[in-house]
């Protein structure tokens, strides 16, 4: 007599079972693969998301670092032959003045080269440099609630040298100039230093104030001191927005649209806007480790302490 085994092997695989198995597993596979060519694939600036050639829609939705990415799209927006309307679409709480003032001045010129208007659609948050850039549109569109204007320039200085003092950590600076180490975290300041390099960074900030409001009066077609009298850092709702002269006209996306298919000879119920997508060159781990909001995040934290923003 044979004595049974304690663990029966398993039955053998039917071949209808074996081939859904692989065929699942490619699936997979492939599926994985597309999104690997999605996130890591580089992309180039050009007409992304298919809507009505006449309309071109640029995004600004995040912290304004560099001008790279928004004015390779207007060199797109800039080729497109058939193209007769742009919308900027904008949820941006500012961010560095010589970005800003770059993007500002290249929605003026294509407005000047291509003749083209411009209508601005505001979501949430349009301050700051955001608003700096928004200024040189045709036509401001924003919600009721949405946050716009915060007319102002600040820069932040951090100081560490108590907080070093007390673990025994110690810096010491070379330099040629009176101020090639202002703002350094590690000085120490007496209070005589301390007015007199506040003094030095106002000096600086007040005429980039200047630059903004003069260049929001001539954009906007308002007397320099209507803008000034609003220059002072906040920010105002929608609605007050359109009564003090910062925007145009309380209306959503649609609106917007709707805009831009009447100027573009289109009908407003059949039209949409072709994304003009940037360039994305992150590398492929940063792309799956970090979204665009953490980066975001990493660099307003630190870009804002050594360098001259636009930022609420």
């Amino acid at each position: 007599m044979t004595a049974m085994p304690d663990e029966l092997p398993d039955p053998p695989m039917a071949p209808r079972a074996k081939k859904r198995k692989w065929l699942g597993l490619i699936l997979i596979l492939a599926l994985l693969a597309g999104f690997l060519m999605i996130v890591a694939g580089p992309r180039v600036p050009g007409m992304g998301l298919p809507g009505s050639p006449e309309i071109g829609q640029i995004n600004l939705v995040s912290p304004i670092f560099s001008s790279e990415d928004l004015l390779a799209c207007f060199h797109v927006a800039d080729q497109s032959e058939k193209l007769k309307v742009l919308i900027l679409r904008v949820d941006s709480p500012g961010g560095f003045v010589g970005s800003s003032q770059e993007v500002y001045r290249r929605v003026r010129q294509f407005k000047e080269s291509r003749n083209l208007p411009v209508i601005v659609s505001v979501e949430n948050v349009c301050a700051s440099g955001a608003y700096y850039i928004a200024a040189a549109a045709d036509t401001i569109l924003v919600n009721p609630g949405s946050q716009v204007g915060s007319i102002g320039v600040i820069i932040d200085l951090l100081n560490v040298r108590d907080l070093m003092d007390k673990f025994g950590v110690d810096a010491r600076t070379i330099k040629t100039g009176r101020y090639k180490d202002a703002g350094d975290p590690t000085r120490r300041l007496s209070e005589e230093d301390d007015r007199e390099e506040r003094r030095y960074f106002q000096s600086l900030i007040d005429p980039v104030l200047d630059q903004f409001v003069k260049d929001v009066a001539e954009s906007r077609r308002m007397p320099e001191a209507a803008v000034r009298k609003v220059a002072h850092g906040g920010v105002f709702t929608g609605e007050q927005a359109v009564r003090l002269g910062l925007a145009d006209e309380v209306g959503n996306y649609v609106d917007a649209i709707s805009l831009a298919a009447r100027l573009a000879g289109l009908d407003p119920r059949k039209a949409a806007a072709t994304i003009i997508a940037p360039p994305d060159r992150r590398g492929l781990i940063e792309r799956l480790l970090f979204g665009e909001s953490a980066r975001a995040g990493l660099f307003r934290s630190w870009g804002r302490k050594y360098s001259l923003a636009f930022l609420p």
